[in-house]
């Protein structure tokens, strides 16, 4: 009788456990597909859907992935190269946050978080130290500071920061401690975190292109870009403007 039981209550188990896997492969199913038609729609559907929503026809889309994949960017283990190429133009044509981002195209805010990196910059603020130690944290500007570098994502958030370095120390130094260290800055395999001219270009790194303009008041009172590198820097200084607003308003407490 006992074994009858026990045979009994293991087979309710097993077709619990073989609905709830069916619910999860049909919710599943139904996401895919959800992401798979947003996708085609925001990209493929037509030239003037594409040109709204990330600033490109959809021939000139399909140049830029085949451009990346030469480069060496290839997609992650969920999500395409196409839909991660997608959502960053997204967000430099509309300045679209990743919470929104993560709604339009039905995907996780971790998901597009990882996805899209973040901002790097250093900053100067002022300190007191000893007076045989001001040489060292003196600033071009006859400031006394210390180097900060500072990390955010495109939700304003700080992920890394490092204080300490003497105001004199020049940007890339500091970026050079900061990847040496044990526990220092992580670079993302595939991405790119966004520097300014400061910094050069290098594995993990993206800079804009030197002796064109690119700060955003360079764009102003319809002064559009002329070339393609000026183009790139405009969007470059668009995405990247977020960590000096993070600057701003830490320097502001």
């Amino acid at each position: 009788m006992l074994q009858m039981i026990v045979a009994v209550c293991s087979a309710m188990c097993a077709q619990l456990r073989l609905r709830d896997e069916r619910r999860l492969i049909s919710r599943s199913s139904y996401r895919l597909s959800q992401q798979n038609n947003i996708l085609y729609e925001l990209i493929y559907e037509s030239d003037v859907k594409c040109l709204s929503q990330i600033r490109m026809d959809r021939q000139t889309f399909t140049n830029y992935k085949l451009l990346c994949e030469k480069g060496g960017l290839v997609g992650s283990r969920k999500l395409s190269l196409e839909e991660m190429l997608a959502m960053f133009l997204n967000i430099l044509a509309h300045h679209t946050k990743n919470l929104l981002i993560g709604f339009n195209f039905k995907r996780l805010g971790r998901t597009v978080s990882k996805c899209f990196h973040e901002s790097l910059d250093g900053t100067y603020i002022k300190v007191h130290v000893l007076e045989a130690d001001k040489p060292r944290y003196r600033t071009r500007k006859n400031e006394i500071t210390t180097n900060v570098l500072g990390v955010c994502s495109q939700d304003m958030q700080f992920i890394y920061v490092l204080p300490g370095w003497e105001g004199s120390s020049h940007d890339m130094r500091v970026l050079k401690d900061v990847v040496s260290r044990r526990n220092g800055l992580k670079l993302p395999h595939g991405y790119y975190y966004l520097v300014d001219g400061g910094y050069t270009n290098g594995m993990g790194f993206l800079s804009p292109f030197r002796g064109q303009r690119y700060h955003l008041s360079d764009f102003w009172d319809g002064h559009q870009p002329t070339t393609s590198e000026e183009l790139f820097n405009m969007k470059h200084s668009s995405a990247r403007n977020v960590i000096e607003r993070c600057f701003r308003l830490l320097k502001k407490r």
